[in-house]
């Protein structure tokens, strides 16, 4: 499942031709995967009520955006620093933690 259209993807990277476009929704489809894991969503069909999975959050969004950029633009060295936005980001917006 995609938290992140393509077309908004290649958008946001600046892309305008169509030669990525499998490698870019091969990279939203695992940074997809990623959010979803952290957010101890990986499993669910449905967001909770507040949460539509077809419209994600602009966090969500923003969070899938920065692993695609990341892996697409090579930047590896920031990993750890972008790693660390996602979380921060997406926190609040995780499953099922208790106190």
């Amino acid at each position: 499942m995609s938290l992140l259209q393509l077309e908004e993807a290649k958008t946001l990277l600046g892309v305008t031709h169509a030669f990525d476009d499998a490698r870019i929704q091969l990279l939203i489809n695992s940074a997809s995967s990623e959010v979803l894991s952290f957010l101890n969503r990986e499993h669910d069909d449905q967001w909770d009520e507040e949460t539509d999975q077809a419209n994600p959050p602009d966090d969500v969004k923003l969070s899938v955006f920065l692993l695609v950029q990341a892996a697409y633009e090579g930047s590896v060295d920031d990993m750890g620093k972008i790693q660390s936005l996602m979380e921060h980001k997406l926190f609040r917006y995780r499953k099922g933690l208790s106190v």
